[in-house]
């Protein structure tokens, strides 16, 4: 879209084709395009475009409202996708000035026709006639009058908007913001025709700016201002060219700080265009009409672009994660509290806990008293289990800023761990007070009540958490234990039903899910939502032994064994699986599923597994020593499970134990449907 604007305004192919591809290709432009939150870069550049392009059909025909109107809305559009574009007015009376010519000779200038002869082979003329007319400069402006209020318009929302971003006058003076944009100036053009050394984040030097840069930027901006003016009558493309770089900077140039960056990459995707045309279009005049010049205008493009290419290529890479791009702001740039911050976060974000700690405490090296580089050690802390620590940093950043409902938070988190119930709660409801939609808050508070019992205010914690995120996934299944804990499994079945409405592969709610309706007898749906579950988490142990549970309490026992063998293969010690596996193993009244010599090793397996096995486990070990014909032990085993059984005071297993422990002096063995010895 640019070349076909440019070449519709110039007739020229060349000069239009290397703007287009350097802006299109440039290394500085990876940050708008890579970078998702610069979306809007992308967008306002198109309704830029559009713009120019309508308002050079505006020019090139009678004056119609139509057109004109085109115009206005193209514009209103690039406003609303960013407002960088406050400047495209003057953007425009620049183009009337190059290369419509619309600005009266007798006022500014233009040498058209000599410029129109040396080029017209390259195709760079001036192109001067494209314009129906020529005006005075008052005309023009008051052309663009209603674009200027629009600009003005959208400034004063934009800085409204942008509120305690915007860096006061007292913070950071003018002579400081000065300087920086100085020097700012000069960089961008040294990154245009060099770009090496370009990251995301460049710090703002405060007061520290060096007077030698400032000095040396100034000569060289003010040099290149008297050329351009000097040779405007030679070479219009020149003026043209560098007040739109220069004057499209103005608003991100830092004389209204937001931020704390000296500059940025993407301040230069649409000023920058200037600086390519002046540049190509210098480039087509020196080349003219000599085939020896063409010859090396040719091959040097090609290398120029090849160039770019290749730099533009290495830069995409150090955008593909968080991570790698702030590692090269670290060698690109000065260390910064930001870069630190957000590296550490990145690491956060992969539970890098130990690497995250690192760049914390750089960044406290910076600024010791940087409240949310505290806030971050102790969450690093926290998740490494030095909860003291973490205890001692939360309470130096509420300190540093007693109003964070997030340190309140982390601190409750901190001391619930700890046991300090009461304490946390106070740091939970302190939080609320100072933010009610702070959501962790009101699950931390959920999840102590909901330990404590207090069943209906943990609810009611639960599902504000979920008001407020309602893709917090945890919450939907923290609501539905507590739900269950408190009896009320139907509101906790349509709480997982939510959860996976929303995230349909949260293999964790399909498996809360199963447990739910299993434990109100829908088995036949129980095995679905299993299934469900081991589809999305193969792997997941406590699954394949819940659903062989209801396999085998659907009289489906080949399938459960099949099951809790999966199990066991993948948690050896499941002593759910071990104990369902063992009795089942020694007591199906199926031969061709009956395995005592198998049952023995499990049955073995799970009472070494602690020093005081319960009665059942002990049941069942005697159940498979009378399976394996061994009844002499397995008598004075079971009498060891009816002693347990009555240490442990359970009267319910007496009848069945003394049951079997008859059938094993009698010599037979014990033969049970698979339902299990938890029937």
């Amino acid at each position: 879209l640019l070349f076909l604007v440019f070449r519709r305004m110039t007739g020229a192919v060349w000069p239009c084709a290397m703007v287009a591809i350097v802006f299109a290709i440039h290394p500085l432009r990876a940050e708008s395009v890579a970078w998702v939150s610069e979306r809007k870069d992308l967008l306002s550049g198109l309704f830029f475009f559009l713009t120019l392009w309508a308002y050079v059909s505006y020019t090139q025909h009678r004056f119609s409202w139509r057109r004109y109107l085109t115009v206005v809305v193209l514009f209103a559009l690039g406003l609303m996708s960013k407002p960088m574009l406050v400047t495209l007015p003057c953007v425009l009376l620049l183009l009337d000035y190059w290369p419509l010519g619309r600005v009266a000779s007798d006022q500014w200038p233009v040498a058209r026709d000599r410029s129109r002869d040396s080029n017209s082979a390259s195709g760079a003329a001036s192109c001067s006639s494209l314009a129906t007319d020529h005006r005075p400069l008052s005309t023009l402006l008051l052309e663009k009058l209603p674009l200027l209020a629009m600009s003005a318009v959208s400034s004063v929302l934009t800085h409204w908007a942008q509120g305690a971003a915007v860096i006061s006058w007292d913070v950071l003076p003018a002579s400081v913001r000065i300087a920086n944009a100085i020097v700012s100036y000069a960089a961008y053009v040294r990154q245009l025709v060099w770009p090496v050394g370009l990251a995301a984040f460049y710090p703002h030097p405060q007061d520290n700016i060096q007077a030698w840069r400032v000095m040396l930027s100034a000569v060289f901006l003010l040099t290149v201002t008297a050329l351009v003016l000097w040779k405007r009558r030679q070479r219009p493309y020149w003026p043209v060219g560098w007040f739109w770089y220069v004057g499209m900077l103005v608003p991100v140039i830092g004389l209204v700080q937001v931020g704390g960056h000296a500059m940025a990459d993407r301040y230069t995707y649409l000023p920058e265009i200037g600086l390519c045309v002046a540049l190509a279009w210098t480039a087509a005049a020196w080349i003219g009409d000599r085939p020896i010049r063409r010859k090396i205008g040719a091959v040097a493009s090609a290398l120029i672009v090849l160039a770019l290419m290749a730099c533009a290529f290495r830069q995409v890479q150090f955008w593909r994660d968080s991570e790698t791009l702030l590692n090269r702001d670290l060698t690109c740039a000065e260390p910064s509290i930001i870069a630190y911050h957000n590296l550490g976060v990145a690491l956060l974000g992969q539970h890098r806990d130990t690497e995250a700690l690192v760049q914390f405490q750089k960044l406290l090296t910076l600024n010791p008293d940087y409240p949310n580089g505290h806030f971050l050690l102790g969450v690093a802390l926290a998740g490494l289990g030095r909860t003291e620590e973490a205890i001692e940093h939360y309470q130096t950043a509420l300190a540093l800023k007693p109003k964070s409902p997030e340190v309140l938070t982390k601190l409750g988190d901190a001391v619930v761990t700890q046991g300090q119930t009461a304490k946390g709660i106070d740091y939970y409801r302190r939080a609320l007070k100072l933010e009610p939609n702070e959501g962790p808050a009101h699950i931390g508070l959920a999840n102590v009540l909901a330990d404590q019992r207090h069943y209906d205010e943990a609810i009611e914690h639960y599902r504000k958490a979920l008001e407020i995120k309602p893709d917090f996934m945890q919450g939907y299944l923290d609501l539905g234990a507590t739900l269950v804990d408190c009896g009320r499994v139907d509101e906790a079945i349509d709480e997982y039903h939510k959860a996976i409405k929303i995230r349909p592969d949260f293999a964790e709610a399909y498996y809360n899910l199963a447990n739910a309706l299993a434990s109100q007898g829908r088995l036949d749906q129980a095995v679905a939502q299993y299934q469900k579950t081991l589809e999305l988490t193969p792997n997941m142990a406590d699954a394949h032994n819940n659903l062989g549970m209801a396999l085998s309490q659907l009289g489906r026992p080949r399938e459960a064994v099949g099951q809790w063998r999966e199990a066991i293969r993948l948690q050896p010690d499941l002593t759910g699986s071990l104990a369902q596996l063992a009795w089942t193993l020694a007591t199906s009244p199926d031969d061709s599923l009956r395995n005592g010599t198998d049952a023995l090793a499990l049955a073995q397996r799970l009472v070494r597994s602690t020093q005081e096995p319960p009665a059942q486990w002990l049941d069942i070990l005697a159940a498979s020593l009378a399976a394996s014909d061994r009844f002499t032990e397995a008598v004075a085993t079971q009498q060891q499970a009816v002693a347990a059984a009555q240490r442990q005071h359970d009267a319910a297993k007496l009848p069945s134990l003394r049951q079997r422990l008859k059938l094993y002096q009698a010599g037979k063995p014990y033969r049970e449907t698979p339902s299990g010895p938890g029937k």
